[in-house]
């Protein structure tokens, strides 16, 4: 996928079992509606030879006036595997109201590779005071379990940076030396 700009109503822009590569590109998700999409990503990535490459460009999804809005950036399933960034250290920017890359809790595993890029999830889990049954998504990466996590730098921005929420997971993360920031 090239350079230019994309805008959905729907929940997905792109759906994928292969192998895709995204040089470039704005890709914005405008859907007004006001249900909270749990499974929904502005980019899908299923299957254990399914893989999603974004080197650059910016993805933004959710709404910053309503945290009931869901999506994610980018989701992987079933094996499927992201990389986001370039080895030199730059990358794609993405915002969204939960994980900016996030995982399946019931298809795992996943492998997530991130070389550099900003990640912001928009979502902010205290509500009246309390932590909301929600606030494991509020995180820049969602590791649901059993996946290979690999940061060698990035920006993560969020209540959480990573979020591993379950406690009989087998997943292995490795962080570079100061490679992971967190605002």
């Amino acid at each position: 996928i090239q350079s230019g700009e994309y805008d959905t109503k729907s929940y997905q822009i792109i759906y994928t079992n292969g192998d895709v590569t995204i040089n470039d590109g704005v890709f914005t998700e405008s859907n007004d509606d006001t249900k909270i999409y749990d499974s929904y990503a502005m980019f899908v990535v299923e299957g254990s030879s399914a893989h999603l490459t974004m080197k650059a460009g910016s993805i933004t999804t959710g709404k910053t006036s309503d945290q009931s809005c869901g999506l994610y950036g980018i989701y992987s399933m079933a094996g499927g595997s992201i990389t986001a960034g370039k080895q030199d250290g730059t990358g794609p920017t993405i915002t969204s109201q939960f994980a900016t890359l996030g995982q399946n809790n019931t298809t795992s595993p996943s492998t997530v590779t991130v070389y550099g890029g900003t990640y912001t999830t928009l979502y902010n889990p205290m509500e009246n005071g309390t932590l909301s049954k929600w606030h494991k998504f509020a995180s820049a990466i969602y590791d649901s379990g059993d996946s290979n996590i690999t940061i060698s730098g990035g920006t993560f921005k969020g209540y959480y940076a990573i979020s591993i929420p379950y406690y009989n997971t087998a997943s292995n993360i490795s962080i570079s030396n100061g490679a992971l920031t967190s605002t």
